[in-house]
């Protein structure tokens, strides 16, 4: 690398703008492929009826619906503030960021409403999904056939 400057000096400045153009060039067909992430909105399986709508998960997270179609409980699971999955899930759902919302969560507590259990990883939100009954969460990782977890949604970016 250190070679390349002075003889970038020594070149004209056609030369070195089409250097600069195939190197761009280089880097774009050759960078990896950046895939669509997929958000999985996922549930405890028999909780939640098996169509839902962005409107519902907003209106589970918010804790506008408390309850499901059986009177269960219904208990929304967040990642942690600071977590990739969380802010995407936060911008798609509500259309805003973690942090707006928890200026929604504040007034809130004022009224005594707590806001979604936090998990600190996918796969502890996956496992509580599993075992509590009216659990609802969101992983980027398709979970595996289960007994107990259903995909509600999927949501490609």
């Amino acid at each position: 690398m250190a070679l390349v400057f002075p003889i970038m000096r020594c070149l004209g400045d056609a030369m070195r703008l089409f250097i600069y153009i195939a190197i761009v060039f280089v880097n774009f067909v050759f960078s990896p492929v950046m895939e669509a992430k997929t958000l999985y909105i996922i549930g405890h399986k028999g909780s939640f009826n098996s169509k839902q709508t962005s409107s519902d998960f907003a209106d589970y997270y918010l804790l506008k619906i408390k309850s499901n179609v059986h009177g269960q409980m219904i208990i929304p699971i967040n990642l942690p503030i600071n977590h990739p999955m969380r802010q995407e899930f936060s911008t798609v759902i509500f259309n805003r960021s973690p942090l707006a919302l928890s200026e929604y969560w504040d007034r809130m507590s004022f009224r005594g409403i707590r806001p979604p259990v936090i998990q600190k990883s996918e796969k502890a939100v996956m496992l509580f999904v599993s075992r509590v009954k009216g659990a609802i969460g969101y992983v980027s990782i398709k979970p595996k056939e289960s007994s107990k977890i259903e995909i509600l949604g999927e949501i490609s970016q």
